[in-house]
């Protein structure tokens, strides 16, 4: 019984965290191998409030799943530009 009440305690959690999360999509320019995607992309899931990033070398975007009341879009943009590459634009 106690395992079931953990089970729906984590569920309401997760749910929570979930519902907070909001999903950009930002073009970057000056990724040119995979490589850089996938730097990149380590980057970027070590930001405070990041829950899930995918970095796209071919489509030269990342979209980002985020909490905004930890981090700001604007700060995303800033840690993508710290590592060396151009965020062009983005959308929501």
């Amino acid at each position: 019984m106690k395992s079931i009440a953990k089970i729906i305690a984590l569920t309401l959690l997760l749910s929570a965290a979930l519902l907070a999360a909001t999903t950009s999509r930002i073009g970057v320019k000056g990724m040119t191998c995979q490589l850089c995607a996938r730097g990149l992309q380590a980057s970027l899931s070590r930001v405070p409030g990041v829950q899930n990033v995918r970095v796209s070398f071919k489509h030269q975007e990342v979209v980002i799943v985020y909490n905004p009341q930890k981090v700001s879009l604007a700060q995303l943009r800033q840690d993508i530009q710290k590592q060396g590459f151009h965020p062009v634009k983005a959308s929501r």
